[in-house]
């Protein structure tokens, strides 16, 4: 088994009903345990909106998802198949038709789970601040 990350188009703002449909078919067996995890990378910011700090969570890439997926040389269509069907998915990030999707490296795997927080790193706080006229 060749486990590798992959990231999947999607219509944006369509993100989280993505991963959710793709986590229904993760339990339900239809992919055939070849999908071991779906993510869709966030990160939190702080704002600072009329002198008061507030953190929110927004998309790092609004329209992709992350997919940690086993795709075999032979039967790749086969587990393809079911998520390009999806409504809301466009396709796979380096591929069409009847290409193979190509993975990401590790290290691109790495520097995106460090940022969405799911690896320990120095993180650093993102603070965004939102002027308007006068100010």
């Amino acid at each position: 088994m060749s486990r590798s990350w992959y990231i999947l188009q999607t219509y944006s703002q369509f993100e989280k009903k993505v991963e959710r449909h793709i986590r229904l078919l993760m339990e339900d067996g239809s992919l055939k345990d070849a999908v071991f995890d779906v993510k869709v990378p966030t990160e939190r910011i702080t704002e600072n909106r009329d002198g008061k700090r507030v953190e929110k969570e927004v998309r790092i890439w609004p329209g992709y998802v992350l997919g940690e997926m086993d795709l075999p040389d032979g039967n790749w269509k086969e587990v393809v198949a079911p998520i390009r069907r999806i409504n809301g998915v466009s396709g796979f990030v380096g591929s069409s038709g009847n290409v193979k999707p190509n993975p990401i490296s590790n290290d691109e795997v790495k520097t995106i789970l460090m940022r969405t927080g799911d690896i320990k790193a120095d993180r650093t706080m993102l603070v965004q601040t939102l002027f308007h006229q006068g100010e």
